[in-house]
């Protein structure tokens, strides 16, 4: 079970290293950000597998490898491509919508259990991530 989810993560953060290598930055950076609530902001892991959330960015952490998305949202918005993020936050749960060129988005979606652990709802087998 936890081999599949850091398959996934792994998966994920290598399609988004591949379109981040694949044209260069020449533009400047936007001024785009991802808005974490404040519950959810630090860093959680499953062995070597996580995410970070701060203030203004949504990292995923696989193996010692980290994506930022804010990073990858200011590199296709400086090319001219379309992209967005759309949150939706409650006390209790964190929804983030990515959607990059060419119309492809990603969906994390995170509840609170408790204070030190949440949940990645959108997995089925809705794996805890501990607070670091």
């Amino acid at each position: 079970m936890e081999s599949k989810l850091y398959f996934k993560i792994s998966i994920i953060s290598i399609c988004f290293l591949i379109f981040s290598c694949s044209k260069s930055d020449d533009t400047p950076n936007s001024s785009f950000s991802i808005n974490p609530p404040e519950w959810i902001q630090g860093t959680w892991l499953s062995g070597s597998a996580g995410f970070r959330f701060e203030a203004n960015d949504f990292i995923t952490i696989t193996s010692g490898t980290e994506i930022s998305y804010k990073e990858q949202l200011e590199f296709y918005k400086g090319t001219g491509e379309e992209t967005s993020a759309e949150e939706t936050k409650t006390g209790e749960s964190y929804r983030l919508k990515l959607t990059f060129p060419p119309g492809q988005s990603t969906i994390y979606e995170f509840s609170k259990k408790s204070e030190t652990v949440i949940i990645w709802e959108n997995q089925t087998s809705k794996p805890e991530f501990t607070k670091q």
